[in-house]
């Protein structure tokens, strides 16, 4: 489910449904690449959640099975799972900025050796 948007597709639906206690995260389970949701709502609002969850998928998504079990501890409030891709897409410009200026840097550091070595210096 790498790089389909299954996260954020989820995290979507429960603000759709109002849920305010949902997390959602990538882990691996079995050896196999699954995505894990913890929601705190009521049965009612839970209920139209699985039926929207096993009749709309995003494009790319493959889904091999869905199981539900009780989460007993507290869930965090969706706000935090909300920062996820704003994280995401800051530490991919990150590192396409810094990527960039590295490659400045090598550049100018040839440079320094070429007029070094005809200066006699290297």
């Amino acid at each position: 489910m790498h790089d389909v948007g299954y996260r954020v597709f989820l995290t979507n639906i429960a603000l759709e449904f109002g849920i305010d206690r949902f997390n959602v995260f990538s882990t691996f389970l079995n050896g196999k690449e699954s995505v894990v949701c913890l929601i705190d709502a009521e049965e009612e609002i839970l209920n139209g959640l699985k039926e929207r969850i096993k009749t709309q998928i995003p494009d790319g998504a493959i889904i091999e099975k869905i199981k539900y079990a009780d989460y007993r501890n507290t869930v965090p409030p969706i706000e935090r799972c909300m920062q996820v891709p704003k994280n995401l897409r800051f530490l991919s410009n990150l590192k396409s900025y810094m990527n960039k200026r590295f490659s400045y840097i090598e550049r100018e550091l040839v440079e320094i050796k070429t007029v070094l070595k005809k200066a006699g210096i290297m």
